[in-house]
This record gives C-alpha cells, sequence and structure tokens, in this order.
C-alpha cells in the first residue's frame, strides 16, 4: 500500500502496541487467526478495497501476517478494562472502520494466553518492486518491533505460555472456590495462635484475601487473573493457593467439615505428630456473628435443653400412651378407669421368639397399636445404639430453633451424630455429608479393599473409582496406619438405577508383620443414607486373597433396602443392663411415637423415626440437646459456633425422662413385641 491513510494507520498501530507494552502485560485474543484476517479483509467499505492485478489492494502477504499475529494483541487500560491493539487509533474513513470492528471482535473472543513471538519482529515496513520501465516502487506494509519482553529466541514461548495458562487457571480456582468465611476464620485463627505453624502461612492467607476483595471490584474479572498471575510469578509467589497445606484447611472448611476435624487434619499434616491445641477454635468474630443472629430472631433462650418427661407430650404427638402415663399428658383426655400396667417379664429371650409373626412397621403403627392396650418390648443386646432420650426446650415458650415447626428433638446412646468410622472418613478427606456412603474400616495393616458391584455389573473398587450409577471410591488405605478406612459415596441419587448392589470385601494383600502393634481381624461396613446409620461387623479372619460379600443394597424406584449377607445383628446370650434396663428381657412400653419431625403438626423434614419409650428407662448421662442437621436454615452460616455451643450446653441429667428405643423406617432393623389388647400375641416388627 501507498497511500497517506494507510501510514497513519500503521503508524497509529504501532504507538497502540508501544503503549500497551510500556503500561502493562500484553495478551492474545482466543479469535482464530485466519477469521481474524478476513474479517480484517472483508471490513473495508465498498469500495475501498480495490481489485490489483489478481488481489485486492490490502491483500498482502506481509500485511496478512501482521493481522494474524499482532492483529490479537489484547492490554488494559487505566480503568482496568480489557481493550485491543486496535482500540482509540487516531485513523479516519475506512481503516477507522475496519479498526473498530476488528476491536470488538478480539475483545469479544476474550484472552486466550500470554502474547509472545519467537522473533523481534512482525511484518516488514517497506518492500520494492522494480518495474518494467526501470523504476523502483516502494510498497508500505504493517510492521512492529517487540520490546524484550514479547519475544524470546531461546524455543521456550509454548513452556511459557503453558506455565502461565495454568496458573491463571489453579488461581481463579483458588479465588473463586475457597469461601470468604473460611478465609476470614483462618486469618483469625492464626491471630490468636489457635493452630500449629499458622504464622507460616499468613502471607498466603491475607494474600488470597486481598485478591478475593480485588476480584470481586474489578471491571474485568478475566483481566484481573492474567495480569494477577503474571505479577504473583514474577515475585515468585505461590498460584495454586488450594494446593498448600493451608489451602486444604480452607479448602475443608469451605465444604462445610466441622473446624475440630478440619484443623486436626491439618495439623497432622504440618506436626507430623499429634500436636495438642490449648485454644479453642471458635473465634471471637465467629462468636459474636452467631450471637448477632440469635438476637435477631429471639432465639437465644431456645437453646438450654433438658430431657423431655411425660407431661410435655401432647395426646396429639403420640401414636400409643400406657394408662399409667396418660393422666399425666399434656391435653389428657383419656379414660382412667383402666388402669392397667404390665411389669417387666420373662428372663431371658423365648425360644419361640424367633417363629413369631413379622408385621411391617406400617401395618403396626395402623392395624395393631390403635387397639393396644399395653405393649412390651423384648431389648437385645444389638439394640444398645437404639437407645433414646426426647429432649425438650428448658423454656417452653421460646422461638422454634427446629427445622420442624416443634422445639424438640432427640439423641442416640452415645451422642452418635457422627459414627466413629464417618469421623474415620472424613479425617481421611473422604465425603461423608453424601445422600448415600457405604465406608470400610479394620484395625490392622492388612490391605483390605472395598468393593462395589453395580446392578449393570459394573465394579467400583481401586482400580476403577467411578461408576456408572453416580458412585465413586474416594479412599483407597494400603496399609498405611492401623486404623484404616475405604469409602464410596453417590454425591447424586438421581443416577442411582433400580436393582441390587452388592458389596464385597478383598483382602489384596495381608500383611504378616505387626510390629507389636494393637490390632484385631475382621472389618466392619458402614452403610448411611440420609441421615440413617447401618452397621454390619464381621469378626473373623479375613484370609489372603480372599473376597467377603458384605450386604445388598437394594433399590427400587428410590427407596434403598440394606441387606445383610451374613447375620451380624444377632444379640448376645450375655445380659447387659443399659440405661437401667437389662437386655434378654420385655420391658413395658409407656408411649410409643414418632420422632418430633413427624408429629403431627410439624413439616415432615427428614428421615422419621419411631420410639418406644420404656418405663424405668433412665440415661445416666447428660445429653445433646440439638444437632447442627436439625437446626433452622438461619443458623447454617453459624454452624462451628452451634456445634461448639452443643456440646457445651447438654441437658442435665434428670431421674423425670422419657427414653427408650428408637428405630429409623428407612433403615432395616427389627425388634419383638408383645401387645395385649382384645386378645395377646407377640409379633416382630420389621423397620
Amino acid at each position: 500500500m501507498t497511500n497517506t491513510t494507510f501510514i497513519q494507520f500503521r503508524d497509529a498501530l504501532q504507538k497502540r502496541f508501544d503503549k500497551l507494552a510500556a503500561t502493562g502485560n500484553l495478551f492474545q485474543s482466543g479469535i482464530e487467526k485466519d477469521v481474524l484476517w478476513d474479517l480484517y479483509l472483508s471490513s473495508f467499505p465498498e469500495g475501498t478495497n480495490k481489485l490489483f492485478r489478481e488481489r485486492t489492494e490490502h491483500d498482502c502477504v506481509c500485511c496478512k501476517q501482521f493481522i494474524r499475529n499482532i492483529g490479537r494483541v489484547l492490554g488494559s487500560n487505566t480503568k482496568g478494562e480489557l481493550v485491543s491493539i486496535f482500540d482509540d487509533l487516531q485513523v479516519t474513513g475506512e481503516y477507522k472502520v475496519v479498526a473498530e470492528k476488528l476491536a470488538e471482535a478480539n475483545k469479544k473472543a476474550k484472552i486466550f494466553g500470554i502474547y509472545l513471538n519467537e522473533e523481534q519482529e512482525v511484518g516488514k515496513r517497506e518492500s520494492y518492486e522494480q518495474r518494467e520501465d526501470g523504476t523502483v516502487h516502494t510498497w508500505n506494509h504493517f510492521h512492529q518491533v517487540l520490546p524484550a519482553k514479547a519475544f524470546s529466541l531461546l524455543g521456550d514461548i509454548a513452556e511459557r505460555k503453558g506455565k502461565v495458562q495454568t496458573n491463571c487457571k489453579v488461581l481463579k480456582r483458588s479465588i473463586t472456590t475457597l469461601s470468604v468465611d473460611a478465609v476470614d476464620t483462618v486469618l483469625e485463627l492464626i491471630d490468636q495462635n489457635a493452630i500449629h505453624r499458622g504464622n507460616e502461612f499468613i502471607g498466603i492467607v491475607k494474600g488470597l484475601k486481598t485478591l478475593q476483595g480485588q476480584y470481586e471490584n474489578s471491571v474485568n474479572k478475566e483481566l484481573f487473573l492474567w495480569n494477577s498471575t503474571l505479577d504473583m510469578q514474577a515475585k515468585g509467589f505461590e498460584c495454586n493457593m488450594r494446593g498448600t497445606v493451608i489451602g486444604t484447611l480452607l479448602q475443608d472448611l469451605t465444604a462445610d467439615v466441622p473446624l475440630e476435624d478440619a484443623v486436626k487434619k491439618y495439623e497432622d499434616k504440618v506436626s507430623g505428630t499429634n500436636y495438642k491445641r490449648t485454644t479453642a477454635l471458635v473465634t471471637p468474630r465467629m462468636k459474636e456473628m452467631a450471637k448477632a443472629t440469635a438476637k435477631e430472631l429471639g432465639i437465644e433462650p431456645s437453646f438450654p435443653r433438658r430431657f423431655a418427661n411425660k407431661c410435655d407430650i401432647s395426646v396429639n404427638d403420640v401414636l400409643f400412651a400406657d394408662n399409667s402415663v396418660k393422666a399425666f399428658m399434656e391435653d389428657s383426655v383419656f379414660d382412667m378407669v383402666d388402669t392397667h400396667t404390665t411389669t417387666t417379664t420373662a428372663k431371658g429371650k423365648d425360644k419361640h421368639l424367633d417363629n413369631v409373626q413379622e408385621v411391617s412397621v406400617k401395618e403396626f403403627i395402623e392395624n395393631i397399636l390403635p387397639s393396644a392396650k399395653s405393649v412390651e418390648v423384648f431389648v437385645e443386646n444389638k439394640h444398645e445404639s437404639n437407645l433414646v432420650n426426647l429432649i425438650a426446650p428448658i423454656n417452653a415458650s421460646a422461638p422454634c430453633i427446629m427445622k420442624w415447626g416443634n422445639n424438640f428433638s432427640w439423641n442416640y446412646n452415645g451422642e452418635v451424630a457422627e459414627s466413629v468410622i464417618k469421623q474415620q472418613v472424613k479425617a481421611a478427606g473422604g465425603v461423608v455429608d453424601a445422600p448415600l456412603r457405604v465406608s470400610l474400616s479394620w484395625n490392622n495393616r492388612n490391605d483390605l479393599d472395598l468393593h462395589l458391584t453395580e446392578p449393570n455389573g459394573n465394579k467400583v473398587y481401586f482400580g476403577r473409582k467411578l461408576g456408572n450409577t453416580g458412585s465413586k471410591l474416594d479412599v483407597d488405605m494400603r496399609g498405611e496406619r492401623v486404623a484404616q478406612v475405604e469409602n464410596i459415596y453417590w454425591e447424586n441419587l438421581s443416577k442411582l438405577a433400580n436393582g441390587t448392589y452388592f458389596a464385597a470385601v478383598h483382602n489384596y494383600s495381608k500383611n504378616p508383620r505387626r510390629n507389636g502393634e494393637a490390632h484385631k481381624e475382621g472389618f466392619e461396613i458402614e452403610v448411611e443414607h440420609n441421615g440413617d446409620v447401618y452397621n454390619i461387623p464381621y469378626a473373623n479372619t479375613v484370609k489372603d486373597g480372599q473376597l467377603v460379600s458384605v450386604l445388598s443394597l437394594i433399590v427400587k424406584d428410590g427407596v434403598i433396602t440394606v441387606r445383610p449377607v451374613f447375620n451380624s445383628g444377632s444379640s448376645s446370650t450375655k445380659v447387659k443392663t443399659v440405661w437401667g434396663i437389662d437386655t434378654g428381657k420385655f420391658h413395658k412400653v409407656n408411649m410409643v411415637m414418632k420422632s418430633p419431625n413427624y408429629w403431627d403438626n410439624s413439616k415432615h423434614t427428614g428421615n422419621e423415626h419411631v420410639f418406644f419409650m420404656l418405663d424405668q428407662c433412665t440415661n445416666p448421662d447428660e445429653a445433646r440437646g440439638f444437632y447442627n442437621e436439625f437446626l433452622i436454615e438461619e443458623l447454617k452460616d453459624h454452624r462451628k459456633v452451634f456445634e461448639v455451643l452443643a456440646a457445651n450446653m447438654k441437658a442435665e441429667y434428670s431421674d423425670d425422662q422419657l427414653s427408650g428405643l428408637g428405630f429409623s423406617t428407612t433403615l432395616r432393623s427389627e425388634v419383638v413385641l408383645k401387645v395385649t389388647g382384645s386378645f395377646t400375641r407377640t409379633i416382630k416388627v420389621k423397620f
């Protein structure tokens, strides 16, 4: 090209490039090179790119190289906005039209990576043609001499581009997936010296907090990430904050792992030993924020808890009440003429109990219980974990803090909000809050493996960790310690197909070297479905290479039934006394009720339980009054504080308490009952 207007266009592009390079980082847009070149040629208004010889005037091989290269350069202005090399050029006419279209296309394509070229010059300023008459004609072209930061002659361009691209991705993940609340919590813990070696990582956490604020307020978040990546690389800072040891703590807190568990996992990594903290983990800010929310909702009086008693219960909230307790119940309208009571009977399991009529819990509640005058339950050793307390608020008129619309809650024996196996899986980094989980636990250095066979025959195990029904193996231990676990979970049950899922345990290799460690043979499987837990112990030795079938999960239209392969739930013949109740005997039932989340006036939230409140059954210990999963959604953001509060604000022991056996209607179990009504019969209720 020879016209003066083109020379102005060329010189304007040179100045624009030099300014972008001098004031910031240079990037390359994601538009395809050939697409940009075609757009350049087609953007000229009609009549301004005339045919010259065989091609149009601007269809120049030299200029094509430039447009495909420099034409994709992006940078930033003083406002933090993404700009193209074609933006704000001091040109007129057809070149202004072309520049505006190319600028728009580049910015729309966004940043693909940093700009780096393998040569210092792009294009050629002039070329010469000797014509037939002997004269020499000068052709003008696009041309740019690059600054040092924009080119490399060392053959490392691909490596450098790849590094920045990777770092930008991990930086974005750190900034956007680690919660601000988790960052603030860790900073407070470090400030209080509440976590081991926290001061070593304070720079990373403070830097992350600064970046999160800047990212949120940035005009162009993508541009901010790329500029921050290059800045951090130049200073030698770590872009992958999630991958640092303090990053794992931030990830756990973001994922709602309980504070104690998350910090213990972090401290195990940084100390190499069982570091003992002396400082509480709930920070003043966390406590004040939770307190402010409680005051705002007016629910502070709702947290003190006590054991519920028979006077707390309305007739509308029970399925059955023995005559001995009816007069004490709230709103009682029962006829007290019949004062028959039943005392504890048989000393040992009747040899005929295994042959009694079996009924479903639904049939028992709907067809048998309404006509019952007395109910007795046969308590077995296997029922120890079914012992349950009903918990009430000390301040009866306090606002409701429970999800289901009444202020009552319950607490199973041993405060098993989380089982030991669940805690072990969580400590190993496994997912425990999924709607369905199957976990394996064993206490020796053998390399046991958990296998799951799906209905279509696909197997999930260490060699194939992802299933076809949404299952995933996320913890695979190989003899690293004595107490070991493996874990398979379903994050979403929408993929859970109907059919039977078989779980088995394989002894991949038996470790003969015990090194004097305490250990035991066998293993235990734990199944949890929407908060209900089922445990299957296997006490025998698992031989080297042996595969032990453990259970089947039968899925039909969303209903999951747990069916052990072997009889792990049989009672021991040894009589035990727990909560004042001897096992191996029938005991009088004072009340039968559903769990508070399924009372008549409740919102029917969560899993349904059936409670058999037993005469003279008394928990000798204090009881936890609530769990985070019980509380209203407004308190979710303060779960760490309420976890500590619940552990420290327990219901004090009381002689007058409603305690007994509890069973989930969604968890496979059974109990033998003796029911007296129009006639007396013994039945086995199946859950």
